[in-house]
């Protein structure tokens, strides 16, 4: 917040240096003084004035802390000055869940909770009073019952909450320099750290999220008369976005499980909990890609003379800008990904529990993809002409 001195945020009408893109934000960072000078501020808000949320039991948490501080002054009077920004985001509220789950004894073969009939799919009738006879069960199903969500509630829901956590850090620090009335230099960097804990299907299962930033930025200007200014600026930018589960890398548990086709080999990092779903229930699901890995990096050099001449304004330069993009993830279904739909028996459950499935997949995780280089070189001259 303390750190930016100016911006504006341009959607039309681009000067010529700005003229690449359809939206743009500019923004100026604060430089220090002759004087020393800082800030220190917090701004709070947590659950004691919210209101509760309808599916909630009671009213979830929230803890919102948002604070920092910045300071700049001199380092040589007249000459070199600094200002440096800290700040920070702590927040800590809670997930509401209200999953419509299986009822517990449909886990021994029981489904005389649900109205419809149990269609026996081996040709008979129904199975008779909704029984599914327990040698009818698959071992695969069994295999992942520890992992189904069963109701806390009598309307068969799991109610609750779970932690939600997320940490945002950010510091800055930009050094000026003054050669002479006629000469500056400033550098800036900027880093920039986003961090998430959350509950996913169960509150025992997390997603873990983890994203730093660097920007570094480094600029010179040149007054060569009264009229006449040259600029000349870098900025380097490079970004990491990385998201995992503490439910993969450990087992391979499709393969416990007992089910075919998907070995260890190739996909060491990402073995773990499969994807699960039966129509009509809370189902088994981890964060999509897990685990996963996507970058960035992006350069820009640019240098532009403006020269006032009269009436006229005249600007011209060029930009070199070049970016690389790269990703690898586990995709969708590097576990596999088995879907049951209650085809076979009329309940998605019970087609699982038979272990007759209505559709699965399986990938390998994408190994390192992207793109290496995206060069961008544009001149550009301008008259504003003042009638």
């Amino acid at each position: 917040v303390d750190t930016i001195a100016e911006f504006s945020v341009q959607t039309s009408s681009f000067s010529a240096e700005h003229g690449r893109n359809p939206l743009q934000m500019i923004v100026v960072t604060k430089s220090g003084t002759n004087q020393f000078h800082g800030t220190l501020w917090e701004f709070l808000r947590n659950d004691n004035l919210d209101a509760r949320n309808t599916f909630a039991a009671a009213k979830p948490k929230l803890a919102r802390n948002q604070f920092g501080g910045s300071a700049g002054g001199p380092l040589l009077r007249d000459r070199t000055f600094f200002f440096v920004n800290l700040e920070a985001t702590r927040i800590r509220r809670e997930k509401i869940y209200n999953s419509v789950t299986i009822a517990e004894p449909m886990l021994r073969g029981d489904f005389s909770s649900v109205r419809k009939s149990i269609t026996d799919p081996a040709g008979g009738p129904a199975f008779p009073n909704n029984q599914i006879p327990a040698a009818r069960s698959s071992s695969a199903s069994r295999f992942f019952f520890q992992h189904i969500l069963l109701p806390n509630s009598p309307d068969q829901r799991f109610r609750g909450v779970a932690p939600d956590k997320q940490d945002v850090r950010e510091w800055m620090i930009r050094i000026d320099h003054n050669f002479s009335s006629n000469h500056r230099l400033y550098g800036r960097w900027l880093n920039h750290q986003f961090n998430t804990l959350a509950s996913d299907y169960r509150p025992e299962v997390l997603s873990i999220g983890d994203t730093p930033q660097h920007n570094v930025g480094l600029n010179y200007s040149w007054t060569l008369n009264p009229s006449t200014l040259l600029s000349l600026s870098s900025g380097y930018v490079r970004s990491v976005n990385k998201f995992n589960s503490n439910m993969v890398g450990t087992s391979n548990l499709t393969q416990e499980a007992g089910i075919q086709g998907i070995p260890t080999a190739g996909r060491e990092e990402a073995v773990g909990l499969p994807e699960i779903t039966f129509t009509g229930y809370q189902g088994i699901t981890l964060p999509w890609g897990v685990p996963g890995r996507l970058w960035m990096e992006t350069q820009d050099h640019k240098a532009g003379l403006n020269s006032m001449r009269g009436r006229h304004t005249i600007s011209f330069g060029g930009e070199f800008n070049n970016r690389s993009t790269f990703g690898r993830h586990a995709s969708r279904a590097a576990r596999g990904a088995f879907a049951f739909n209650g085809q076979y028996t009329g309940d998605g459950f019970a087609d699982y529990l038979l272990g007759l499935v209505q559709g699965a997949q399986r990938n390998y995780p994408i190994h390192t993809f992207g793109m290496k280089d995206s060069p961008y070189v544009g001149l550009y001259f301008q008259d504003f002409f003042k009638v």
